[in-house]
């Protein structure tokens, strides 16, 4: 009857309810410890130097969330970016092979230590850690830019100018550049200029003691940016005056102001510019090619004076050959044009015999401009100047009925066209 009393049946259930209960809190206190306890142990790991095992310690106390509060995320996330950091600057290229997203990885467990940090506990941590985080977010920007991944580098870039920023790192020039330059491979052409300026002022606020081209480089492309824009034109005039002192003959800001100065509406700024060029550095090759081409326009009798003093520095300078050759063969056609117009048969034989002139003297020019190139590697932009060369070399030939040379030339251009 005892065993039946559905109050001493309730009583027992009760105490085995009561041992369950207990039995389940002390399991679930046992694995709240342990996950707790993982986070205790990536603490002594960090110390003692061996990351990795801070780094698999961390990441499995926090797979289990619900067990964990938030002074738990906060100090776990903490040691997380601590552990990453430190393994970086260990070895940096088994880091990245062990972990191809550090970078990201640190950087999301920077900002989620952040977020559960609500009393600021462990304010003092992380704040020496922003310089380095910053860092490794920007280097590994640039192996992603190096390897087209112009997204992924965009965010990492700006993610390490966001903390620059706060920690009063605002003379990174470099980052800036770098940042304008993913954004340009992605279209957003407008900001990146935004960056270039940016960079170019941080650079020279604090210039290194060792000229920096990736600056030059930047003047060269904010500079032909503004030659796009006729409004723009004139600032880009003082633009590339200011990077030439910073750079004095660096191929990409020569090349950006030869862009922006052969826009037609520049051409007497240009003439005038290049002739003090020229003035002042009688011996650079460039300016002489350049102004004598501005002065084809003017003068072709001069410009076959500055063509010649530019072969006198180098007598095998293709660009300088081709010119000067090009340049008689464009005065033979206007004389032999006139000659034919001339209605005074002894004004236009006069003509005709300028005409002459001027094709026997581009001759040897193109002759040696192909004689160069024949001597050269094969390849498209060969291919194609050669073509032209050849082109001309028909012109020369058939024009002064120099048969055999014609045909030769005639053959092999033939032969190229097919």
């Amino acid at each position: 009857m005892k065993k039946n009393n559905p109050y001493i049946c309730l009583a027992l259930k009760s105490k085995r309810m009561r041992k369950l209960s207990l039995i389940f809190l002390i399991s679930f206190f046992s694995i709240v410890w342990a996950q707790r306890s993982k986070i205790t142990s990536a603490s002594l790991a960090i110390q003692d130097g061996d990351y990795e095992t801070a780094i698999v310690k961390l990441k499995e106390a926090l797979q289990r969330p619900e067990l964990l509060k938030p002074n738990d995320f906060a100090k776990a996330y903490t040691k997380l970016v601590t552990a990453y950091l430190y393994y970086y600057q260990k070895n940096q290229r088994k880091a990245f092979e062990k972990y191809p997203n550090l970078a990201e990885d640190a950087y999301n467990a920077y900002k989620k230590a952040q977020e559960y940090d609500r009393t600021k506990k462990y304010k003092k941590e992380l704040d020496p850690l922003r310089t380095a985080l910053a860092n490794v977010l920007y280097l590994r920007g640039v192996d992603y830019f190096e390897k087209q991944r112009f997204k992924d580098a965009r965010q990492l870039i700006e993610n390490a100018l966001t903390i620059y920023g706060k920690d009063g790192v605002k003379d990174f020039y470099a980052a800036h550049l770098l940042y304008a330059y993913t954004l340009m491979a992605e279209k957003d052409t407008a900001k990146a200029m935004t960056e270039i300026q940016k960079g170019i002022e941080l650079y020279k606020t604090q210039p290194p003691k060792q000229k920096d081209p990736f600056v030059a480089h930047a003047y060269a492309t904010l500079i032909q940016y503004y030659a796009q824009q006729p409004e723009k034109r004139k600032e880009a005039l003082n633009l590339i005056d200011e990077a030439k002192r910073l750079f004095p003959n660096n191929p990409s800001i020569k090349n950006a102001e030869l862009q922006l100065l052969l826009n037609p509406e520049m051409y007497e700024i240009a003439l005038q510019r290049y002739k003090d060029e020229v003035e002042k550095n009688p011996k650079d090759i460039i300016n002489l090619l350049v102004y004598a081409q501005l002065l084809e326009k003017k003068n072709p009798e001069e410009a076959v004076v500055y063509y010649k003093r530019a072969l006198e520095i180098d007598p095998d300078h293709l660009q300088a050959l081709y010119n000067t050759g090009a340049l008689y063969i464009n005065m033979g056609v206007e004389k032999n044009r006139a000659s034919i117009k001339e209605e005074d048969a002894n004004k236009s034989e006069a003509l005709r015999k300028e005409a002459e002139n001027y094709f026997r003297q581009a001759l040897p020019y193109m002759e040696r401009t192909l004689e160069l190139l024949d001597n050269n590697a094969q390849g498209e932009q060969n291919d194609n100047f050669r073509m032209n060369v050849l082109r001309a070399l028909v012109q020369i030939t058939g024009y002064l009925g120099l048969d055999d040379k014609y045909q030769q030339y005639k053959t092999r251009l033939d032969q190229m066209k097919n």
